[in-house]
């Protein structure tokens, strides 16, 4: 076996690890999601909680002001690339005051759900703008959002958009559609002035071309519906079993008594997961 096939298939056998501990992690939060206050403190609990068993995706930690943070998107089944570029510094900040101004679940509740799903696509794309962790971040905004959703008293279901290729493109698209809006705002043609808003211009006007005008909105407005009556109470936790959540300071708390970035909870499910792996994609 040569060099080149051999890594190739240690990078597919890591993935497939830890594309099956994350699995195990976000179907425990389904069944017994973190409680909070929908501030950044929670939004790093589930952070730290979903990669609690990936040490390198620095679970739970705000990324640095790194300076200009650029990631290059290539699309399943397209060719090339292109770029997406987030916020370089205050991101801890701009993060608590997204969280701040959205006020939580109350600000969704008695919403109609084109409404609803119009204000978490803006919440969506600032915090995916602001691009908190350095790895992870998508993953944990599904949940995150989820969760916040199922407190409100709706239930959002991001399942649909990693069904096909197809779909887990338009919803790469649609996303980078919102942080390269926020990167460059009011960003036009006419005021590009240097390469790379000319590069971007062309992003945006590409991707609109192909799917229309605020897709994320689409998105999770196909993917709300009122919850099921009797699964929540007020504060969003499950009436029934598994037993009451944990709060995001009791999960902070666990972190610093231990001494570590993030602590491991019933990693007997984990690595039953890991012996049973996951065998879809990974939607980033």
């Amino acid at each position: 076996m040569s060099d080149d096939v051999s890594r190739a298939a240690a990078t597919a056998a890591r993935e497939a690890r830890e594309g099956a501990l994350v699995f195990a992690r976000i179907r425990e939060l389904h069944e017994n999601p973190i409680q909070g206050h929908f501030d950044l403190t929670h939004l790093r609990a589930v952070h730290g909680y979903i990669f609690q068993d990936l040490p390198h995706h620095q679970p739970g930690i705000v990324r640095d002001d790194t300076g200009p943070w650029i990631k290059m998107r290539a699309l399943e089944g397209a060719p090339g690339v292109y770029e997406v570029n987030y916020m370089p510094d205050k991101v801890e900040a701009r993060i608590a005051a997204v969280l701040a101004d959205f006020g939580g679940p109350d600000s969704l509740k008695g919403l109609a759900l084109e409404v609803a799903a119009s204000k978490l696509a803006r919440l969506y794309g600032d915090l995916d703008h602001a691009h908190g962790f350095y790895e992870g971040n998508s993953r944990t905004l599904r949940e995150f959002t989820r969760e916040l959703t199922l407190a409100a008293g709706f239930a959002l279901d991001w399942t649909g958009t990693n069904v096909t290729r197809e779909s887990r493109n338009y919803l790469y698209s649609a996303r980078d559609i919102e942080v390269i809006s926020r990167a460059f705002p009011g960003l036009t043609s006419e005021t590009a002035n240097t390469p790379q808003e000319h590069y971007s211009t062309l992003q945006l006007e590409n991707f609109r071309r192909q799917l229309g005008d605020h897709p994320l909105e689409k998105i999770i407005r196909d993917g709300l519906a009122p919850a099921p009556v009797n699964t929540i109470t007020p504060t969003g936790a499950h009436q029934s079993e598994p037993p009451p959540a944990k709060t995001a300071d009791e999960y902070w708390n666990r972190v610093a008594e231990k001494g570590q970035a993030s602590a491991t909870h019933a990693p007997e499910q984990a690595q039953a997961s890991v012996n049973q792996p996951y065998k879809g994609p990974i939607l980033e």
